[in-house]
């Protein structure tokens, strides 16, 4: 009880110190949040109540966490970790501004901040870059990144818009590796830290999702139709970089020990997630869950039944959504005229013809991308240059798809076959690894985490070679969170892993 109160009270101290930081710098935040809010009151003016109402929110957002990457090294890590999965919603609000063109200025902005930071830790003496080479796991991790930088490169230099490709390359690649690079290098990187940064990453994950949750409530309520959004704050992309994280934010909310600090907050996230999952209809995403949960149940069987009515509550709910889709309306109806029909489900011909008949919509587009990937197979046709192929091979104009919906795909199209190779290799490597440590861990220290990123990484790729997954986005609204929390998870393993 006492380490409860104790923790508590840390939780406390930190927010504490968190305002009185933000108050020394309140006069700089109010004027710019003042200048921040007229202009959108100009730009859009009563026409559009809701981004006005939102911009309240997001524009107090961008200041606060900006002022806080200031504090402290320690803080600026947290807090970028928090931002990225939320930047997206910022960038919504610019694209419906048709302000989108400023996207890549709020990206700059936290990578500017976070590398001027950065600097200053290094004349501080806690970053050693000489760590990597005395280390021979790190080593061989950054000789896996240079080798994929160089590939990466090759692929920019031959793709058809090089500065689309090179600002892609940067954004979702090129500094996800600089921010491992630093996490690795950074002296003072204690086990509370890596907690710490798991729990903001998982915190910002969580409230990315409310947005589509309110449309989808809101939808149903109203028009009794389950809508959601499309794109970076659309559900089935943002239930792919969501999955990554599920395993986590499921373990903290049963286990009080390995982060005892974030227990009680972990439970309000575990909340928000089942608020956010129980509106899903994905085919995709109903599998991995299932394949989540279970795994998670053999990781730590000691609050069963608090596992199992969260699991019931979420797939029951996915289940209903999904046999409701538009997709389903003819089995129905068979199974309603004839109950045998139920029982020919479960035989093994039938199954698997019913398998392949729900990835018909995909399969069109898979056969597309293998054309392309044989024509460029070496360095592939460059990072975000997939839609301005899709119709010259044949796609349908109707829907003009922006990746290969599958992610296997979507890296070998995008940057060749020897970079895919070497990243899926090297990935299968480092998940082997950790799942072996993490197999030996005892149950409530932090190695048990290798475990939860062998089961995200493994759930992400369930859920994204079958609804189809990008490590960001590549129009506007850009989100790159899928290739962040990647970046993020496998740096985890790396440092744990013995």
């Amino acid at each position: 009880m006492d380490t409860l109160n104790y923790l508590r009270e840390e939780i406390k101290n930190e927010a504490k110190d968190y305002i009185k930081h933000l108050l020394r710098f309140k006069t700089i935040i109010i004027l710019v949040y003042l200048l921040l809010e007229i202009f959108v009151f100009i730009k859009i003016g009563r026409s559009n109540t809701l981004m006005a109402a939102s911009s309240l929110f997001i524009n107090l957002f961008i200041l606060c966490s900006l002022v806080l990457m200031f504090k402290d090294f320690k803080t600026t890590l947290k807090i970028f970790a928090l931002s990225i999965p939320l930047i997206p919603i910022v960038l919504y609000l610019l694209f419906r501004l048709n302000m989108d063109k400023y996207g890549d200025v709020i990206y700059l902005v936290y990578f500017v901040v976070f590398i001027v930071n950065t600097i200053k830790e290094m004349q501080y003496g806690n970053i050693d870059f000489k760590m990597i080479f005395s280390n021979k796991k790190f080593l061989r991790l950054s000789i896996v990144y240079f080798i994929l930088t160089v590939l990466g490169v090759l692929s920019v230099i031959n793709s058809r818009y090089k500065i689309d490709s090179a600002k892609i390359l940067i954004l979702g690649f090129v500094f996800m590796i600089f921010f491992s690079l630093i996490i690795i290098s950074y002296k003072k990187r204690e086990d509370i830290l890596i907690s710490d940064l798991i729990f903001y990453l998982a915190l910002g994950v969580a409230i990315s999702g409310i947005p589509d949750t309110l449309i989808a409530f809101y939808t149903i309520i109203t028009r009794n139709n389950n809508t959601h959004l499309y794109g970076a704050l659309g559900s089935n992309f943002m239930l792919g970089y969501t999955i990554l994280l599920l395993p986590f934010i499921i373990f903290n909310s049963l286990n009080r020990k390995v982060d005892s600090k974030h227990y009680y907050l972990y439970n309000l996230l575990m909340v928000m997630e089942v608020f956010i999952l129980v509106t899903q209809r994905s085919r995709g995403i109903l599998l991995a869950l299932a394949i989540c949960f279970f795994l998670v149940f053999l990781v730590y069987r000691k609050r069963k039944l608090k596992l199992l009515i969260i699991a019931a509550i979420v797939l029951s709910s996915v289940t209903y959504n999904v046999i409701y889709r538009p997709e389903f309306n003819e089995l129905r109806e068979e199974i309603s005229t004839n109950p045998n029909v139920t029982l020919n489900l479960f035989s093994k011909n039938e199954f698997i013809n019913k398998i392949l008949q729900q990835t018909k919509n995909r399969r069109p587009i898979w056969g597309l991308t293998f054309n392309i990937i044989n024509d460029y197979p070496y360095y592939g046709i460059g990072p975000g240059q997939y839609r301005y192929y899709y119709l010259e091979y044949g796609g349908d104009i109707l829907r003009s798809y922006k990746d290969a919906h599958n992610v296997i795909l979507n890296i070998t199209v995008d940057f060749g076959i020897p970079f895919a190779v070497v990243f899926f290799f090297s990935l299968f490597l480092l998940w082997l690894k950790a799942f072996i440590n993490g197999i030996k861990s005892k149950i409530d220290s932090l190695e048990r985490y290798l475990l939860l990123a062998c089961i995200g990484i493994f759930c992400f790729m369930a859920y994204g070679n079958i609804t189809g997954q990008a490590f960001m986005t590549f129009v506007p609204p850009i989100s790159i969170v899928p290739a962040f929390i990647l970046a993020v998870i496998t740096t985890l393993m790396v440092i744990k892993t013995s």
